[in-house]
This record gives C-alpha cells, structure tokens and sequence, in this order.
C-alpha cells in the first residue's frame, strides 16, 4: 500500500517578524513580514489538502469493498467525487496556465 503524503500546509514555511523585538499590533493590522490565514498560499494549500483527503477516503473505501468491510454503494459515491474534485482541480490549473501564458505573451 502506497504510504500517505503529509498535509501540504505542513509544509508552507511561516514568515516571521525581521527583527528579534516582537512588533506591536493595533487592532486589526497584521504584523510586519506575517503571512494572513486567509492568504492565496493558505487558500491552496487547503483545497489540495481537502483533495488529497477526498481521495484517500475513495481509497480507503475501495479497500474496505476488497475486503468485504465496505459498501459498494459509499465506495462508488466517493470515488465519483474524488474523481470529480480531481477533474474540477486539473481545469482551475490548467486555466491558471493558459491566463499565465496570456499575460507572458502581452507586450507592453
């Protein structure tokens, strides 16, 4: 059995403040260097890690239906989501790359 990959927000290091005196806030302004919990990065990191939990949940129940401990039914359902989601994944990168590329080729 393939071993589980860790959760991809484990792996987005943190950015801290550039100095050893720790910042004051005021009320509702972030520190210096900090990065916000509801950045791009987080926002990504999160929808591949609800994708890759999706899709162990497909694997584990297919395992469960080899081994008679599953439903058929929940199996299918969760394989068609996981498939969906992965599809649903692939078409926002691929749009992603080709408004990329667009704007490459735009000459200023």
């Amino acid at each position: 059995m393939i071993p589980a990959i860790p959760p991809i927000s484990a792996q987005i290091p943190t950015v801290a403040a550039p100095n050893a005196i720790a910042p004051t806030l005021t009320a509702g302004a972030p520190a210096a260097g900090a990065v916000p919990p509801n950045s791009f990065g987080n926002m990504l990191a999160q929808a591949v890690d609800a994708l890759q939990s999706v899709q162990q949940t497909s694997n584990q129940l297919a395992t469960g239906v080899a081994s008679g401990t599953a439903n058929i039914g929940d199996a299918m359902v969760a394989a068609s989501q996981a498939s969906l989601d992965t599809q649903v994944a692939v078409s926002l990168r691929n749009g992603v790359v080709g408004a990329i590329n667009q704007l490459m080729a735009t000459q200023f």
